[in-house]
């Protein structure tokens, strides 16, 4: 970790709850989990059969149609009833609220990487193609679906698999099947309280004819932190499920606040402006952490476990 000893890994422990709210929640969940099951289950299914249709518009046409139905059912049942996406300027001002900019197909949209629930939002607007930058390579990214990246985080495992795809390919996938893509220089899941370091990427990316968006997830209005980091999955959403309303809002940069490529390429200085933007539009402190950090405090902590159990 850092010098201050700030660790973004750990999880936020949650407000006290009065008995008859907990019962009351707990009775929600109850009730709402069959449908978030069933919805999920049919958007996963949806999503499959979807995959093998051969026409690349029938096909996208089919999942956007799927998760913008589905997934919207599915930040209901988790409690999500506001969502606010805000274009914000880096200085506060009174001026009239700016337009949200939409992302077109073959835009990198950089995100925090905090709550799953972060997830269903841009999978029911975006139907995107979800990446994670390599810490061997910042040429090559880990691509993953909704499913494969939210499993990997309710498992509590890395932000990475064994086959790696240069950016530049990945782009190319997006601008034919008509969707932008969601970048997570974090590569890890953090618990929002702070931004750790941004990997490199997109090096040797031609960015002539490419858009960068500029996300970052808050949430409010929840007794329990809806960001998960460790623990029992199955309780925290279930928890997430009981929840009778909660709020999340979208940061989003402004076009004119994104920082110019210089030489029309990506380098570790535009990312880490990037970066520094981020925390801006977010009102959050960065901390000197790596990614990698999540998967050395990961095993730290099972090898505590294990050496209680035995004692």
């Amino acid at each position: 970790m850092d010098g201050t000893n700030v660790n973004p890994f750990i999880p936020i422990p949650s407000k006290r709850r009065n008995i008859i709210i907990t019962i009351f929640q707990t009775i929600l969940a109850i009730m709402k989990f069959p449908l978030f099951f069933m919805s999920f289950t049919l958007s996963f299914i949806y999503n499959m059969v979807a995959s093998m249709i051969p026409i690349a518009l029938l096909k996208r046409l089919v999942m956007q149609l799927t998760s913008k139905i589905l997934f919207k059912i599915l930040l209901f049942l988790s409690g999500l009833l506001s969502i606010n996406p805000q274009p914000t300027p880096l200085i506060d001002t009174y001026s009239v609220p700016q337009e949200e900019t939409k992302p077109k197909s073959g835009d990198i949209i950089i995100s925090n990487c905090a709550s799953y629930l972060n997830l269903f939002w841009l999978q029911q607007q975006f139907s995107p193609i979800f990446v994670i930058p390599c810490l061997e390579s910042d040429s090559e990214v880990y691509v993953f679906s909704v499913y494969g990246l939210l499993m990997r985080i309710l498992t509590v495992q890395p932000l990475r698999r064994h086959q790696k795809v240069p950016l530049s390919i990945v782009i190319q996938q997006s601008k034919q099947i008509k969707c932008p893509i969601v970048i997570f220089p974090e590569a890890a899941v953090t618990n929002g309280e702070y931004l750790i370091n941004f990997r490199d990427f997109g090096k040797d990316v031609d960015v002539n004819d490419l858009n960068f968006h500029i996300y970052g997830f808050l949430h409010f209005g929840s007794s329990f932190s809806p960001n998960f980091t460790f623990g029992n999955s199955i309780s925290h959403l279930f928890r997430m499920i009981g929840r009778p309303f909660s709020g999340m809002k979208i940061k989003m940069a402004l076009p004119q606040d994104i920082p110019r490529t210089e030489s029309n390429s990506i380098d570790s200085a535009w990312i880490a402006k990037c970066r520094s933007i981020m925390a801006t539009i977010m009102g959050v402190k960065m901390v000197d952490v790596d990614g990698a950090e999540f998967e050395k405090y990961a095993n730290r902590r099972m090898s505590k476990r294990k050496k209680e159990h035995k004692d």
